[in-house]
């Protein structure tokens, strides 16, 4: 989704006005939720669970967009609405590959805001 800004500014200046101990915990929690996400969304794939792809990408883009990772969360949604749709694994595996691209980047900003890993 290379025309998604890659953060949603609003979003993280209101995380940024809960405080600096606020914003790490937010952010501290995402880390550790991430490659969680990405390795469901990849092993729905592998099995062929469509429905189980669509949750995991529906999950984090909840999570991407509430802490103002918008090119993550759009390519989630992308993902998620072709997962519901016929489709085949080459398809939502580009699909997936995109959200683990946008992952990496959103991974490297957002460590940039918080204590988070890089």
């Amino acid at each position: 989704m290379p025309d998604e800004p890659i953060l949603d500014e609003s979003i993280v200046d209101g995380l940024r006005h809960l405080g600096d101990d606020v914003l790490a915990d937010i952010l501290r929690l995402w880390f550790e939720n991430l490659d969680p996400s990405l390795d469901a969304m990849r092993s729905a794939l592998a099995g062929g669970d469509a429905r189980a792809l669509s949750v995991a990408a529906h999950t984090l883009r909840g999570s991407a967009a509430n802490v103002g990772a918008a090119r993550l969360a759009a390519a989630c949604a992308t993902l998620e609405v072709a997962a519901k749709q016929p489709a085949d694994a080459a398809v939502l595996g580009g699909l997936l590959a995109t959200v683990e691209s946008d992952a990496g980047i959103a991974r490297s900003v957002m460590s940039k805001l918080g204590d988070g890993p890089a």
